[in-house]
């Protein structure tokens, strides 16, 4: 809960400082009885109370207020000893209240202070971190942009090839992948042996495979695929 302590009160009204129980019309008179009892109601503003901020504005309205009262009592105006008592009264209490919010906001630095450091360090920790972030995003960026020159070169060679090899080679081919799924779809004959399964191709399917002209395309009896000569 709120624990809310030295309170002043203080009439802006009127630079006597008086306190009217009964009414207050200028330029009239008005009567009212001593000794009334009464209730003074006042909206105060609890959200920001632990800022100095708030505190700060609060000492410049005081030194206004001291300012003004001070120029009443040494300004020249003729003022009786009983006015002049009341603003110096007001000048003290004004004083007072000053002085207790200036202890405040020092011991509020002094509370501030701590996190003010760690906060400083976290920002540090974090301006760091970014500048991490961003040399690693560099180098992703530069890795994914020669993946992508390599992946263009590769289209372009495979693109060559295909010129070279003919639609019909390259229909066979593609229909050769879907049908190995992941097996490998062509392979060289290395001697005696398929480059895709790597067995050993019998002599008379060899004998075969050699004797088929150059432009026709050849496939292991083993695993089906294509046999580059």
């Amino acid at each position: 809960g709120w624990f809310l302590d030295n309170i002043n009160y203080h009439n802006d009204g009127i630079q006597y400082g008086a306190w009217h129980g009964g009414c207050y019309t200028p330029g009239t008179a008005c009567s009212y009885t001593a000794s009334q009892y009464g209730a003074l109601q006042r909206t105060i503003d609890l959200p920001g109370t632990n800022s100095s901020n708030d505190r700060e504005v609060e000492i410049q309205q005081l030194e206004d207020k001291i300012a003004k009262a001070t120029s009443s009592l040494y300004g020249g105006d003729k003022t009786s000893p009983k006015e002049a008592a009341v603003l110096q009264g007001e000048i003290d209490s004004l004083s007072k209240r000053q002085s207790i919010l200036e202890d405040q906001i020092i011991e509020l630095m002094e509370q501030i202070e701590p996190h003010a450091t760690e906060e400083t360090r976290i920002l540090t920790a974090r301006n760091n971190c970014q500048e991490a972030i961003d040399v690693i995003e560099g180098k992703i960026a530069s890795a994914l942009s020669e993946v992508e020159d390599e992946r263009e070169s590769v289209v372009e060679e495979k693109r060559g090839v295909e010129t070279r090899a003919g639609s019909n080679l390259v229909k066979l081919y593609e229909d050769n992948r879907k049908r190995m799924g992941d097996l490998t779809a062509v392979g060289r004959l290395v001697g005696t042996s398929c480059g895709a399964c790597f067995l050993e191709i019998a002599a008379v399917e060899i004998d075969r495979i050699r004797r088929l002209p150059s432009d026709q395309p050849s496939e292991c009896p083993e695993c089906g695929a294509l046999v580059v000569r």
